[in-house]
């Protein structure tokens, strides 16, 4: 999928959209600028802590564009002043200087080499990026945590395909647990998307045993697709869908790069 041209302000501010950053393009003095005049004194604190430059490099991108797009959205505030709190479960809610909710919804996620974040006017969204292809125990970790009617599909798939299967299912699941606000507290056994086609781009949320206490299935989409050049990573992203909004079920994709550097 190309990348947008993140100039055009009217699909901007009307469609969903997803913020790509690959670190390999940006350099170190750009990095460091950010650090100075993008982070708050405690994200700049945690930054410090992370022993490994890799690690801090993925938590600074995260912040500097989550405060960076959000800006883009709501122009009248500078990113320095956007204001964070996580909730119960660890997902960051925004809390000043003026509130989102209803306005403004969004989650970002990071993976090595690339950062993602999504962002909808329409409802809840989250969103999960991996690498296909990262060594795993596929077989064991989808008997532990995916559906049953999951594990077998990872399990009779091929083993050239395992890898891709295994990604799109368990992106699927960080993006919807991360949309409803719980995290790896929520079941991941209770629920899953169909059809697991891999060529599938739109799979549809269903609930096992059809327990639909946590929201009606037909009030939540998915998307899935592939990032870079070589298609390396596989990205998720679910999005609840109000009565009454106009929600494109297409996600724009826009470079955090071009943003800046264009």
């Amino acid at each position: 999928m190309n990348h947008q041209d993140s100039q055009n302000s009217t699909e901007l501010i009307q469609s969903p959209a997803l913020w790509v950053a690959y670190l390999e393009d940006f350099h170190e003095d750009q990095m460091q600028n950010a650090f100075e005049n993008f982070l708050s004194p405690e994200e700049r604190v945690k930054n410090e802590r992370y022993r490994h430059d890799r690690d801090r490099r993925l938590h600074l991108m995260a912040r500097w564009m989550c405060r960076t797009v959000l800006s883009r959205y709501e122009p009248e505030i500078e990113p320095f002043q956007w204001q964070f709190q996580p909730n119960i479960h660890g997902k960051p809610e925004v809390t000043g200087p003026k509130s989102m909710d209803g306005i403004l919804y969004f989650n970002i996620t990071h993976t090595e080499g690339v950062v993602v974040m999504a962002i909808s006017r329409s409802g809840q969204v989250g969103v999960d990026v991996e690498r296909v292809g990262r060594p795993m125990d596929y077989l064991g970790m989808s008997r532990r945590f995916f559906a049953e009617i999951e594990a077998e599909a990872v399990s009779n798939i091929s083993e050239a395909e395992r890898s891709e299967l295994f990604y799109r299912i368990w992106t699927l699941k960080e993006a919807y647990v991360k949309a409803i606000g719980k995290g790896l507290a929520h079941a991941l056994d209770s629920f899953w998307f169909s059809p697991m086609d891999l060529n599938h781009l739109y799979p549809q949320l269903q609930l096992v045993g059809g327990d639909d206490a946590i929201n009606p299935i037909q009030d939540w989409e998915a998307q899935v697709m592939r990032l870079g050049h070589d298609n390396r990573w596989i990205v998720s992203v679910v999005n609840e869908v109000k009565h009454g909004t106009n929600n494109d079920r297409k996600w724009s994709l826009f470079s955090f790069s071009r943003m800046h550097f264009k």
